[in-house]
């Protein structure tokens, strides 16, 4: 039965994934991936063999206690130390997570995968098959998970991108008020008539041909330009 109910809290932490956004959400799926380490400990942690401490044995509830006396026995000498290692990070990530008030959901996809990749090495330590029902019985056990990065990924990158647009909406509208755009008469670049780099004339100086209130100033082309014909007659 624990490992049913840890199947089916896994694939709502999985749902969960892709709609987390602010703290609170995020939190919410830590206590998920709590909730999913609690069933897996209850459905691996056996008192008569994991336990052996003269202390009372850990309460249904106490998933770290139950998986630390169980990784000791099952995952037992020095070679299997980096298993030993995995089990107690996962636990550590989703009690971080659910007490985090500045979660973000890259933090809620960490704790996720720690989650998963536990209950696959504990499901395969101990015979179990997996039955699917929240996408781990294939060989990728992170597809799920890259589709949920890459949707997140999606949703910020239009937001960024409507960000920039509206930005540069507000940035046109600014100076159209402020007349810094060429009224619907004035000529054109492709007209031959040159554009002076840095002034922009208004709308009112440019009605009925009227002219700029403005000196046009030689730019960087024109000085170079006539330095080298200068150079050409002392030549």
């Amino acid at each position: 039965m624990s490992w049913d109910r840890t199947e089916r809290t896994l694939q709502q932490l999985n749902d969960a994934l892709s709609r987390v956004d602010t703290p609170e959400q995020c939190q919410a799926a830590g206590s998920l991936a709590r909730d999913a380490l609690i069933s897996l400990a209850q459905a691996v942690f056996r008192p008569e063999v994991h336990w052996r401490s003269s202390d009372p044995v850990p309460s249904a509830t106490d998933s770290k206690r139950q998986l630390e006396s169980y990784v000791v026995v099952a995952f037992a000498g020095g070679g299997n130390e980096e298993a030993r290692s995995l089990v107690r990070s996962a636990v550590q990530l989703a009690d971080a997570l659910t007490h985090k008030r500045t979660a973000t959901p890259k933090d809620a996809r960490l704790a996720a995968i720690a989650c998963e990749s536990v209950m696959r090495l504990l499901a395969e330590t101990e015979g179990y098959h997996l039955s699917g029902s929240c996408g781990l019985a294939g060989p990728c056990c992170w597809s799920s998970l890259l589709r949920v990065g890459r949707a997140t990924a999606a949703r910020l990158g239009r937001s960024s991108a409507n960000t920039r647009a509206a930005r540069r909406n507000r940035g046109h509208q600014g100076r159209r008020a402020q007349g810094q755009f060429w009224s619907k008469g004035a000529p054109s670049r492709s007209s031959g008539a040159r554009r002076p780099s840095g002034i922009r004339n208004g709308p009112q100086e440019l009605e009925a041909g009227a002219p700029s209130r403005r000196r046009w100033a030689p730019g960087a082309s024109d000085c170079a330009a006539r330095l080298g014909r200068s150079r050409l007659t002392s030549a």
